[in-house]
């Protein structure tokens, strides 16, 4: 009685992240949203991969993950930068300070991008953010000229806003192309 819940969801075509309260879960639920704005991203196409086939499939610009620490939400999506403009997939994440919301507006406090490099796309981002701040986020990665695998980055909580200052690193190889095996062949 008397928590309140945050939900996010990303709004493409008006470059804002939609966060959701809902009031008093348990006895008389309220449903608040407030519009943030964020740095302008596009929804990612799907990822070329080694060896031909079907792309694979990048699950649109829906947040993926999220976490809530120290009056913060934590979240992150795949995306497209129209600021990058090389048509490759970057994770965004973000850090977006909830100021009591719906009491007060929440605010944008940091947004950065994680970009494994050339002819590389980044997608389906899951971060964990510890209670100091520190944030870890995974990814999985690949392109034409690679298999899909998957890579890992962070930040610490005294990096400047918005970077990853860990090297992007490969967890996981890839080791073949995916193929997708749906009853339809």
């Amino acid at each position: 009685s008397g928590s309140t819940q945050y939900f996010a969801e990303s709004r493409v075509a008006d470059n804002v992240i939609r966060i959701h309260a809902v009031t008093d879960v348990l006895t008389n639920p309220q449903r608040h949203t407030f519009d943030v704005p964020v740095p302008a991203f596009d929804a990612p196409i799907d990822v070329p991969q080694l060896g031909g086939g079907t792309p694979v499939e990048s699950v649109g610009e829906r947040i993926m993950t999220g976490v809530w620490r120290n009056g913060s939400a934590w979240f992150a999506h795949g995306i497209q930068d129209p600021a990058i403009g090389d048509g490759e997939n970057v994770a965004r994440w973000y850090e977006i300070a909830t100021n009591d919301f719906p009491v007060n507006s929440p605010t944008l406090v940091q947004a950065g991008n994680v970009d494994p490099g050339p002819s590389l796309h980044a997608w389906m981002p899951g971060l964990a953010v510890d209670g100091q701040g520190n944030m870890a986020i995974g990814f999985s990665h690949g392109g034409p000229n690679e298999y899909p695998g998957a890579g890992f980055t962070g930040r610490l909580a005294s990096d400047p806003p918005g970077q990853t200052t860990l090297p992007v690193n490969v967890f996981v190889e890839g080791l073949g192309n995916y193929q997708r095996i749906d009853g339809s062949g």
